[in-house]
């Protein structure tokens, strides 16, 4: 084949295909026209070098401007992807904040006897669930059972009232305190709440309350042989303090 016969858009294409897998930073105008005449079967391109060296330029261009818009638009991904990640944490961080300090301000009006009633309340709630779950079974099993119903005869006996035995509530009855607990109060039982109401006193006047979050206390040495650990939430307190009560 004469050089004559190639046409411009024959070089194009196939200066193209070459350039598309080429290193270019290595690539010379001199390496593409060897490749190219055993691309094309021809031996001679000097009449045509003029214009293959300026398509080989124009596809150089073309080629790095379109390495460079892809750079361009991974580069805006990364960016987007960064803000967004930064206003998430933001975000994140001003709710955790905010949560903080309400757990904080929350923290300061808890009195000893609010913090006793409050517990005392969590512990009856959780009585009340069980005592009518109790109810339910109960009443399943007694409507199967016929009821009877047994007439007595008129005697002195009958006229008299049984007294009426009074339930202690199980929050104010005096428990055995253990060892440690004991050692700590000085005394060998009292009741759930006064536990409650004492330990807190003590937690307040050492200022045992956390700095970072006043919902937890700090053991010293006292309150570590107790708890069994450095650090407790206070409204759990009494999960840790029923092994210590009986």
């Amino acid at each position: 084949m004469s050089e004559t016969d190639i046409s411009e858009e024959v070089l194009i294409k196939s200066i193209r295909e070459i350039l598309v897998s080429a290193d270019l930073n290595v690539m010379t105008a001199k390496l593409v026209r060897n490749e190219l005449k055993a691309k094309l079967n021809v031996d001679n391109l000097d009449s045509q070098k003029k214009q293959i060296n300026s398509i080989i330029s124009d596809v150089i261009n073309e080629l790095n401007q379109t390495n460079k818009d892809k750079d361009n638009g991974v580069k805006k991904k990364d960016v987007k992807k960064e803000i967004k990640e930064e206003v998430t944490e933001k975000a994140k961080e001003a709710v955790e904040s905010d949560k903080e300090s309400d757990d904080s301000s929350s923290d300061e009006d808890i009195t000893d006897e609010g913090l006793a009633r409050k517990l005392h309340n969590e512990e009856l709630d959780s009585k009340r669930r069980v005592t009518r779950n109790n109810r339910t079974t109960k009443k399943s099993s007694s409507a199967k059972k016929t009821k009877k119903t047994k007439k007595k005869d008129n005697s002195d006996d009958s006229d008299e009232e049984k007294p009426k035995k009074q339930r202690k509530n199980g929050y104010l009855k005096p428990c055995v305190l253990s060892t440690e607990l004991a050692d700590f109060f000085g005394e060998s039982e009292m009741a759930r709440h006064e536990v409650v109401k004492r330990i807190w006193s003590y937690v307040k006047e050492n200022n045992l309350q956390d700095p970072k979050n006043k919902q937890f206390t700090i053991c010293d040495d006292q309150l570590l042989k107790i708890f069994g650990r450095k650090r407790f939430r206070m409204f759990g307190m009494m999960k840790i303090l029923a092994k210590h009560l009986n």
